[in-house]
């Protein structure tokens, strides 16, 4: 089976103690992995380093075999997409218009947009996406913005605390579309273990162990 294999991971704030020191991560192609925790030990940076949102040549180094290919974390951009805990938006433009404005950008086609809508029933803010960001609640941006990063064409998938701000209903429609997701590598920062997502492993940030769980 392909796997996603992180290797002699190094990784230091400026001027601080060394966050990461020889961290080494093997994940089977298709896993749904819980990342936790304790607040600090750097689960949402693990994220940002494999996103490329981080990636200071002095303070880090690893090895990187992306399913069956040597790579950087820059070679794998446009494989990824990585779902931070606070929605980003024109707040003067309708979501519709920052949901166009996204699929130009990036280029994703007709494809992207009909996922979008679809994922934005699922939630019921389909309603919403005429009106301006600025007028929406955080909630109902979060789950827009969850179905905007989720309809995108990618392979690996890192979400940040992806439950936060989300009613119980929408947490389970969230589980829901991960969990009807099996094509795709999953990485998410979660706190908690009973949010209804299918995980096949868990990631302890404490000591950067991988377990796998029983289905």
């Amino acid at each position: 089976m392909e796997k996603l294999i992180i290797n002699n991971l190094d990784y230091s704030y400026e001027n601080q103690d060394e966050l990461f020191s020889q961290v080494n991560i093997c994940l089977d192609k298709g896993s749904k992995v819980r990342l936790f925790g304790e607040n600090g030990s750097g689960k949402t940076t693990l994220l940002k380093i494999i996103a490329n949102i981080i990636e200071d040549e002095e303070t880090l180094s690893y090895e990187l075999n992306y399913f069956g290919e040597n790579a950087t974390f820059s070679d794998i951009r446009e494989k990824r997409v990585f779902i931070a805990d606070s929605p980003t938006f024109y707040e003067e433009l309708t979501m519709e218009q920052n949901i166009q404005f996204y699929n130009l950008f990036f280029n994703y086609g007709e494809g992207f947009l009909e996922n979008v809508y679809k994922v934005c029933k699922k939630f019921n803010v389909y309603s919403y996406l005429k009106q301006s960001v600025k007028n929406l609640s955080l909630g109902t941006r979060q789950k827009i913005w969850l179905a905007i990063n989720l309809s995108t064409p990618t392979e690996l998938v890192l979400l940040d605390e992806p439950f936060n701000s989300l009613d119980k209903e929408s947490r389970r429609i969230l589980s829901k579309v991960i969990n009807e997701s099996t094509d795709r590598t999953f990485i998410i920062v979660s706190h908690e273990n009973n949010e209804g997502v299918l995980f096949s492993h868990e990631l302890n940030s404490n000591n950067w162990s991988v377990s796998q769980l029983t289905m």
